[in-house]
C-alpha cells in the first residue's frame, strides 16, 4: 500500500469524515493516521469541529422567506386543484 503524504490526506478528510470515498482510500487515509502524529491531531481537530458544529441550532428560518415559500405551496396547490377539476 503506497503511503498518502499529509497533503494528500488533507485534500481527502472532509470527504473521509462524511464517509464518501472507497474503502480502499479509507485504508490508506487510516494507514497514515496510524503513522503520522501531526496528521492526528489535525484530524482528531477537524472531528471535534464538525461534532461542536452539527450541534449548533439550525438558524430561523426568516419571516419573509417562510412566507414566500407558505405562497408558493398554496399557489401549486391551487394549481394542481384547478387542473384536477377541469378533468373530472
Amino acid at each position: 500500500m503506497t503511503m498518502l503524504s499529509c497533503r494528500q490526506l488533507f485534500e481527502r478528510l472532509s470527504e473521509f469524515l462524511d464517509g464518501e470515498l472507497s474503502e480502499d482510500v479509507c485504508a490508506h487515509i487510516r494507514a497514515h493516521l496510524s503513522e503520522c502524529a501531526p496528521c492526528q491531531t489535525f484530524f482528531r481537530t477537524l472531528e471535534e469541529t464538525v461534532r461542536l458544529c452539527q450541534q449548533l441550532p439550525s438558524p430561523p428560518l426568516p419571516e419573509e422567506v417562510r412566507r414566500d415559500v407558505q405562497e408558493r405551496l398554496r399557489a401549486e396547490w391551487r394549481r394542481r386543484f384547478a387542473r384536477s377539476e377541469r378533468s373530472n
